[in-house]
């Protein structure tokens, strides 16, 4: 099965960047494209887990099944040396002893990125108070024009794709945690506004 990556049907920019117009239109985009990417998603899982999607059923439990699975089949590239020099150039000298020689597929980032809107449908099928939204000021804040949940306590603001992305980059240290995003879960809905 071809994994489609998500990319967006006009010229991509850095958040920072997006004015609030284009971050408007691309926040509109990404929430259109839920339903399809979390298809894909339980069809690559079926396919490869050998189980019905079903199982991805948005419940708590269904994040261990899909975490433990993506550990084990996530693959693994060498960075080439042209993204070693990239990576040096951008990194303080005192940090450069932290890079990393792998990566995650590109792929296989994808499927991630997929992750972390299922794991966001898991809160918004089950709390009627968190919903996606979009922040487009300060242009200086973390979210700033990103795809985030909100309705949580003390007016948090969650990005599923970051989070995700944390724990998949945890391969790479060879943490491998199956229990990671249902852990995650329990932290963030003890902050479910009510």
């Amino acid at each position: 099965m071809e994994y489609y990556l998500m990319e967006p049907p006009f010229k991509a920019k850095s958040f920072y960047e997006m004015t609030k117009r284009e971050a408007q239109i691309h926040y509109d985009w990404f929430i259109e494209k839920i339903p399809f990417r979390i298809d894909q998603l339980k069809r690559f899982y079926s396919e490869i887990a050998q189980e019905p999607a079903e199982v991805l059923d948005y419940s708590p439990e269904s994040l261990v099944k899909l975490c433990g699975w993506y550990m084990k089949n996530a693959e693994i590239e060498e960075k080439t040396m042209l993204e070693l020099q990239k990576e040096i150039v951008r990194t303080p000298e005192i940090a450069r002893e932290n890079i990393l020689k792998q990566q995650i597929s590109a792929g296989w980032m994808a499927v991630a990125e997929d992750i972390a809107i299922y794991f966001a449908e898991c809160f918004v099928k089950a709390h009627e108070t968190v919903k996606w939204n979009l922040t487009t000021r300060p242009k200086n804040y973390i979210y700033v024009n990103r795809p985030v949940l909100i309705g949580f306590k003390y007016n948090a603001e969650m990005s599923p794709v970051d989070l995700v992305k944390v724990l998949a980059a945890r391969l790479l240290c060879e943490e491998i945690d199956e229990n990671g995003l249902l852990n995650s879960y329990k932290i963030w809905v003890q902050d479910v506004a009510d």
